[in-house]
């Protein structure tokens, strides 16, 4: 049974992703769970890699910061 607190983190990491890409509709996020934590994976379309990445990995870095601020 997943962890709550990592469905919320899920569900506010989905949000913030469908808001930065173009096409929302092929966001994919999934829960790694392991004994120190989870982890998070996120598919998007080909197109919207970049965007998630960022200029030299400072979205990737952001988003990393916001869900281990929350989780």
């Amino acid at each position: 049974m997943p962890d709550p607190r990592d469905v919320s983190v899920s569900k506010l990491l989905s949000n913030i992703v469908c808001a930065m890409v173009d096409r929302p509709e092929f966001v994919v996020i999934k829960t790694h769970a392991a004994e120190e934590g989870a982890s998070f994976s996120i598919n998007v379309h080909r197109d919207d890699v970049g965007k998630i990445i960022g200029k030299q990995g400072r979205n990737a870095k952001s988003l990393r910061i916001i869900v281990s601020a929350v989780g």
